[in-house]
């Protein structure tokens, strides 16, 4: 992050990681209670193969396609906080600037 960014370029950004940053934690809130029923239906489908009920919960929980659901959370997830991260940090930018006005 630049510290010598023009006011106006600084509160768009801060309004672009505010956005971003809500609309990626929704996302990531969807996808988490979407898990665990992702998790149910695989766990289900290896019951139906004939799996015992051990077999099919270890199976679903090692299984590519749990952990591609996995990954799609953990990468939504990351980037809801990366966003912010970036959010917090430049509105730290400019109530520090706001400050150092009000004392001038």
């Amino acid at each position: 992050m630049k510290l010598n960014l023009v006011n106006e370029v600084l509160i768009q950004r801060i309004q672009m990681f505010g956005r971003h940053a809500r609309e990626y934690r929704q996302v990531q809130t969807r996808l988490e209670k979407l898990l665990s029923d992702r998790l149910n239906q695989i766990i289900s489908n290896n019951r139906r193969q004939g799996l015992s009920p051990s077999s099919s919960n270890r199976n679903a929980l090692t299984g590519s396609e749990y952990l591609k659901y996995l990954e799609e959370y953990l990468e939504v997830s990351s980037q809801s906080l990366e966003y912010r991260i970036q959010y917090e940090t430049h509105l730290m930018l400019f109530e520090a600037r706001k400050s150092l006005r009000r004392k001038v």
